[in-house]
């Protein structure tokens, strides 16, 4: 998948979560600090990538700590699934 690609799943995922189809984000967003996503959808937000694309988390990444809830961090795992 590419980062393009990647961006597009992760806004689909985001609209489902937040049942809202006019959400979008960009590259640079934080989804936590920017109030985005709180911690339960942040769960539903990994919930539904990985029915949309198989993607499943990775053990031994704290996501929080790593800052994988700013899109280009997120994308960059997403890019890299493949």
């Amino acid at each position: 998948m590419n980062a393009v690609d990647a961006l597009t799943t992760v806004n689909t995922a985001l609209q489902k979560v937040k049942n809202d189809p006019n959400i979008a984000v960009s590259m640079d967003t934080d989804m936590l600090h920017d109030k985005i996503l709180d911690s339960l959808d942040c769960l539903m937000l990994l919930m539904e990538l990985d029915e949309l694309c198989g993607f499943s988390v990775p053990e031994d990444i704290d996501l929080v700590a790593g800052g994988y809830f700013k899109v280009d961090k997120l994308i960059s795992l997403l890019a890299d699934k493949e």
